[in-house]
Order: C-alpha cells, then structure tokens, then sequence
C-alpha cells in the first residue's frame, strides 16, 4: 500500500500550490510556521493533496495531544487517511473492504475482549474523567458514599485502578454543512469501550456511560465511515415530468379538501354561487401548473447517510 510521508511545512506548501490556501493556512497557524519552502510533489502527492482540497466529507478522530487521524471521502470503495503524530503526516488510500477494522484498533490501541461483554449502562460523577490527579481519601470516600449503587462502585474502582486518560473523540463532519457535526466520545478499556452519554457531557455533574464490547463499537466505526464517506447519490435529471406529476397530483388535495368543505352547504348558495367556485379552481389550476413545471425542472440530489 504506497503511502506519503509529509512534515507539516512541507504539507502546508503543497496545499497552497494545489490552490487551497485557507486549508494551508490553517496548518501555518497550527505549528507556528511563518515562511514555508516549496515542496516537491508528485503524481500521489498531487491526488492526496486535490482529495483533501475538495472532500466536504471528513471524520476526525482523536487518541490524545499531537495525535490524531482523519478519513476523506475519496470514492465508493475506499477514503483517504490522515495520520497525524506531531508535526509528521502520513497519507495512504484504504480500501473499505479490507483492514479498516485494525486500523482502529491500531490508532486508539484498543485490545480485543476476552470473554463475551456485558453492556452496561452508569451514571458516574463527570470529575472522574477530566479531573488529572485525585487523592486516596477522595477515591475512599467515593466508594463508601451512601445511595451509590454497587455497578456504579465496580466502575469508580475501575477507573481508580486503570488511570484512564482523556476521552478519545470521533468528529464527523456531513456533507455540505461544514457547520454541522456530530462528536461522540469514549474511554477504551480492556476487551470493552465506555461510550459516553452525549446528552449528559454538558451535565455539571454526572456523566452517563455505556459499555460495550471491542468488535462491536469497531464494527459501528467502520459502518460509520463506509455511510457518511461514500453516499449513494440518486440518479440526477435536469428535467424530469414524473416529478412533476407528483407535485401536481399532490396540489390537487387542498383543492379537494377546500371544495368539499363548500359543498357541504350548498343548498345554501346563490344562483351563481358555482361560477365563484369555478374561477377559484381554475386561478388554483393555472398557479398549480407554472409550480408543477418548476418541479419539473428542479433538480434533486439525494446523499443516504
């Protein structure tokens, strides 16, 4: 599998060669860089660099500090990955079918479960997480608090005795809407992972965990990339009269619903009450149809995500 090598002055220069300075830009201002020399490029270097240019679909995956990875869409059977370790970025295309699995495990170092998980859900105080050092005393007083349950004590020792870290974090970014993501975060374990509850991370106080095996958040991971960065987009036409028909056959129900409602009383109405109702159809008609051929020209573009 041929992969690319970049340091981050060199990737920045390719980046405002290819003609997309914002995106060079922002690694300049990321490390500091002030003048960048030009870099040599080359046949892969120039696909690497034009797939990040104009991918609008991209996860981001975060282990820790001055390390992470990101997956561009680059076509229906494989993404684009950016690993990222200090100031070194290393490029490959990784097809979809084949060791997309190990490379998650690879990059949050995620061990395979031993024994069948049990998924549990807890509720354990956010301070646990994101606090770096705790006293004895604090750990002991926890454990014997009253009103905590026994499966949220296992879990406080677990993480008394494991140390873990920061939570790692998965940012997807959907198409055309750059401002609109969606981050999910987890603590890997031994064989398990504890997701986090994202409706509870805003929380002052407790933060909701579940946890689930290895192979099968790696699987959600992998079906994650295969939906968001390869979308099936639906045939497109430029002018479609089934559409168009679709539009004005579903007009037609406000009509009906309106008429209907007049008719009710019709023995009421006056001796040219019909010719009323007859001018409002055919303005509803006229207007229907200049909207129908509108449908008809418009074109609609569908992403299954």
């Amino acid at each position: 599998m041929k992969k690319l090598t970049l340091s981050a002055s060199d990737f920045a220069s390719l980046l405002k060669e290819g003609g997309y300075g914002r995106q060079s830009k922002n690694i300049k201002k990321q490390y500091g860089l002030n003048e960048i020399p030009p870099a040599a490029g080359s046949d892969f270097s120039d696909r690497v660099i034009s797939c990040i240019g104009k991918s609008s679909m991209s996860i981001f995956y975060h282990a820790e500090e001055q390390r992470g990875m990101a997956l561009h869409a680059s076509s229906g059977k494989e993404a684009l990955v950016e690993w990222v370790e200090g100031d070194q970025y290393t490029f490959w295309f990784q097809p979809y079918h084949e060791g997309m699995e190990e490379l998650f495990k690879d990059f949050f170092a995620l061990q395979e479960e031993r024994e069948a998980v049990q998924v549990e859900e807890v509720k354990i105080q956010k301070w646990l997480i994101y606090e770096d050092s705790f006293e004895e005393d604090e750990w002991n007083e926890l454990l014997e608090e009253e009103g905590v349950s026994e499966e949220e004590r296992k879990t406080v020792r677990e993480f008394k005795e494991k140390g873990y870290g920061p939570p790692n974090v998965v940012t997807t970014i959907f198409p055309g809407r750059l401002t609109s993501y969606r981050e999910e975060a987890f603590i890997a374990g031994e064989g398990y992972v504890w997701l986090l509850d994202p409706e509870t991370v805003e929380d002052s106080f407790f933060l909701g965990l579940k946890k689930i095996g290895v192979a099968e958040y790696v699987e959600r991971l992998v079906l994650q990339a295969k939906e968001v960065l390869s979308p099936h987009k639906a045939e497109v036409k430029k002018f479609s009269i089934k559409r168009g028909m679709m539009f004005q056959l579903k007009g037609q129900i406000p009509l009906l619903v309106v008429v209907a409602i007049l008719c009710v009383n019709m023995q009421a109405w006056e001796a040219d009450g019909w010719l009323e109702i007859a001018v409002m159809v055919i303005f509803y008609e006229f207007f229907l149809g200049i909207l129908s051929l509108f449908a008809c020209l418009s074109p609609r573009r569908l992403f299954h995500i």
